[in-house]
């Protein structure tokens, strides 16, 4: 750097560290050296300063300065002083007015200082300031303290306990004094759960597989500028024309079509809102809308993201809509089936205020994709682990037990007789002997035909029992995409399940029953890719236990993963269930979780085995996870990164490192919600600036295992440029030039494994059609082919070609 100064009015003003510097002098000098520096590679910036500090500029103030500042009388001080002036220990009592203008005068040897400070043992060093400056370059060895518009104590807090994290002391006693210490392994990777739980949790696991839904704070937001199409009913409520006045005081671009009148302009919005379920529609009908609603915009080649607004469905509190919540497990498996046509689903009270108007404006389009807005603020939906040990059910007397001769319901029968169920009625449609099974029960079984759908037939089979509990289990499927789901589909499935529900709580309500057991499924929780139906009733019957607990009633919902040892474990459900990472589990294990969770105090929870390295790559783009460690990837599946997206759609990798690289920006920006990272937006005006963007860049390595640069943000300056160049580092396969020779290579790398069993009839069928197109458009003459030769000819000639012509 001297070199390139010789001959110039400049000098070096400081030395930050080894790739760093601060050059002073004339402010014409230095924007054309700043152009020279640019033109050669090297990064540089101005200093905003409008005055001379560290350059010959201050020779003219010596005197004054000396005049001013000797009535300074140094001594010796107690604690070591290391000098930026002299790069090294110093002596206090050397801080006369002489050192104070050298140190104005002379460049500062910050590097130089810091090294010594290492070298003598000092391994943390502390910046304590209003925002860290000097840490950006010595990363390593130092903090901060607090950020410019960030002071408070969490700021305060969160460096000192990233001080700790260096070896400084902290005591944590006097930090948090009602604090609980946890033990921690010494490998910082070794897998393992620290959740503060309580020490008698069993030793087979079962609290591992124990869930419940949350709703956390999250920041209201300002709405974002963009054009919406708005579908209304075509008898629009008072709900709905509050909400489009809402959306027009925020600023929001708005078109309003009723669902017949969805045309392909529409294609035009940025994002697609629905409120039909606004309207005066059963939770049935609005799920059968929404279906409809995916049909038309698919039609339509819509690519916007669709948000579905409903009321009272969900949320903090008691539902006061509860079938409603019909629209909420389908929606949630839209966003599945299509999640880059998926927006979110939004709930608001049923008796709305301008402030909930005025904070439902501002929650679309978010990265919270679950969201309730109530007057008290807007809520984010979270999965978290139910700990609580709960007292255990003891049942007794004469058990109900709907489903009861299924897989299912067998095994729940013979645990109740093992905990103390004197008589069982089990309920089945077609009925059957209960001969063999009360053998192996060891109880009185009644076997029982009802169609539990039927309010009348329900009430017959319940007149005349002294019933102590019922155990709703029966159910059934009618598998389907959203798009292909009619309103008879939906009806189907939820008649079994909320029609049920609501027929055996009517008629058991004022029974005294000390438990009434709903068997849903984690469907309605987190949604089900191609079962949006049976994710829709199992949504309502959680939301049918929450509201009939408010009211008093012992109600549980258990919404279960996949049995173990039953029929759908070995099905196409049950396999597409393992795929997807939930696997079976244990019946040993959901009978303890069944006595868990009628004895624990939530109305609704969730029982299941989940695989989170797999689950991961097909349900990462959501927040409700956001609340459970094994659901994020840690610093350690780096290696797997390319893998996971690997296994991707091309669009849901694209998003999943947008939505990565949004999120971190956030945290690091201390943004409360990613949606305020505008993609396109340079992270400069974002407000990045060197201790920031280092910091992104130290979170985007940790997260994907990558050897990021330190000018990653200055290299590629927003978002979207940024996911790019981590999905080129992540996937090179995927972003590698379209050559197609290296294509070709490819394939051939492929075509050299040994083939399954039907693969080589396949592979020629696809190999035809493709050197087929490749000749119709390649100019020139090309050989006729004869279709009827064509289709004579045997695999092991197709393949004897492709080896002559192309060498696989």
């Amino acid at each position: 750097m001297r070199a390139r100064l010789e001959g110039r009015p400049l000098g070096i003003a400081a030395y930050n560290g080894p790739s760093s510097v601060v050059v002073s002098g004339p402010a014409d000098a230095l924007d054309e050296w700043r152009v020279e520096l640019e033109s050669a590679g090297v990064r540089a910036r101005r200093i905003p300063v409008d005055y001379a500090s560290h350059s010959a500029d201050v020779d003219g103030l010596r005197e004054e300065i000396l005049e001013l500042l000797a009535p300074v009388a140094p001594r010796s001080g107690q604690v070591p002083f290391y000098s930026a002036l002299t790069g090294e220990l110093f002596d206090t009592s050397g801080l006369d007015c002489g050192y104070w203008f050298e140190s104005l005068r002379r460049p500062v040897l910050f590097e130089q200082a810091t090294r010594a400070l290492v070298g003598d043992g000092h391994g943390v060093l502390i910046e304590c300031s209003p925002h860290p400056v000097l840490t950006v370059g010595v990363q390593e060895v130092a903090v901060g303290s607090l950020r410019r518009d960030d002071g408070g104590l969490q700021r305060f807090l969160t460096s000192v306990a990233e001080a700790w994290t260096r070896g400084v002391e902290v005591d944590w006693q006097r930090v948090y004094p009602h604090g609980q210490r946890v033990q921690l392994p010494t490998y910082a990777f070794q897998r393992g759960r620290y959740w503060l739980e309580n020490r008698r949790r069993e030793a087979t696991g079962e609290t591992d597989s124990r869930y419940r839904v949350a709703w956390a704070p999250v920041a209201d937001r300002k709405a974002t500028p963009r054009a919406w199409m708005v579908i209304v009913p075509e008898e629009p409520t008072k709900a709905v024309t509050s909400y489009l006045g809402a959306l027009a005081d925020a600023g929001l671009d708005v078109t309003t079509v009723t669902l017949d009148r969805v045309a392909p302009d529409g294609n035009l919005a940025q994002g697609v809102l629905s409120l039909l379920p606004l309207g005066n529609g059963t939770g049935l009908e609005n799920a059968a809308q929404l279906a409809a609603t995916v049909r038309v915009l698919a039609s339509m080649g819509n690519r916007a993201p669709l948000w579905v607004v409903t009321r009272g469905a969900t949320g903090p509190g008691v539902p006061e809509a509860p079938e409603q919540a019909m629209v909420w497990g389908l929606g949630r498996s839209i966003g599945l089936e299509t999640p880059d046509t998926w927006g979110g689903l939004i709930d608001i009270p049923a008796d709305p205020d301008p402030e909930v108007w005025r904070l439902l404006a501002g929650a679309l389009g978010g990265v919270e994709d679950q969201i309730a807005v109530r007057t008290s603020g807007v809520f984010g939906r979270r999965l978290i682990r139910a700990t609580d040990t709960g007292r255990g059910w003891r049942p007794r007397g004469t058990v109900l037990i709907t489903g009861g001769t299924g897989a299912v319901g067998v095994h729940v029968a013979r645990w109740l007789a093992e905990r103390g169920a004197e008589r069982l009625v089990l309920v089945s449609r077609r009925g059957g002997d209960a001969g063999e099974l009360a053998d192996s029960v060891g109880v009185p079984v009644e076997v029982v035909a009802c169609d539990v759908t039927d309010r009348a037939a329900v009430a017959a089979l319940l007149e005349g029992r002294d019933l102590t509990a019922v155990v709703h289990a029966a159910g059934v499927l009618d598998d389907g995409l959203a798009g292909t789901l009619t309103p008879d589909r939906f009806a189907a499935v939820a008649g079994v399940k909320v029609d049920a529900v609501r027929h055996l709580h009517e008629l058991t309500r004022e029974s005294g029953l000390d438990a009434f057991v709903v068997f849903s499924s984690l469907a309605g929780v987190i949604g089900s890719p191609g079962q949006g139906n049976y994710a829709a009733a199992n949504a309502a019957v959680d939301a049918l236990a929450e509201a009939y607990r408010g009211q008093g009633f012992p109600v549980t919902s258990i919404a279960w993963g996949l049995w173990g040892e039953s029929g759908a474990a070995d099905g196409h459900s049950g396999r597409q269930l393992t795929a997807r990472g939930i696997p079976p589990l244990d019946p040993a294990r959901l009978l303890a979780s069944l006595d868990w969770a009628v004895g624990q105090g939530d109305a609704a929870v969730a029982v299941a085995r989940i695989d989170w390295d797999r689950f991961r790559l097909f349900h990462g783009s959501t927040s409700l996870y956001d609340e459970l460690l094994e659901a994020r990837p840690g610093p350690e599946t780096g290696r797997s990164a390319a893998q996971s997206l690997a296994e991707l759609p091309p669009a849901e990798r694209d998003r999943a490192l947008l939505d990565l690289v949004r999120g971190e920006a956030a945290v690091v920006l201390g943004h409360p919600d990613a949606a305020l990272i505008d993609p396109g937006t340079a992270f400069r005006e974002l407000g990045f600036d060197s201790l920031t963007a280092v910091q992104l860049r130290n979170r985007l390595a940790a997260v994907t295992g990558l050897d990021l640069p330190s000018a990653l943000v200055f290299d590629y300056p927003n978002v979207t440029a940024l996911a790019g160049r981590l999905r080129a580092l992540l996937a090179p396969d995927e972003t590698a030039d379209d050559d197609l020779l290296a294509l070709l290579d490819r394939l051939d790398t492929a075509l050299a494994r040994p083939a399954d069993a039907g693969e080589p009839e396949l592979v020629s069928t696809r190999l035809e059609a493709l050197l087929a197109r490749w000749r119709a458009r390649t100019p020139g003459p090309a050989a006729e082919i004869d279709e009827d030769e064509l289709t004579s000819v045997s695999d092991d000639e197709i393949f004897r070609i492709i080896d002559q012509n192309f060498g696989l």
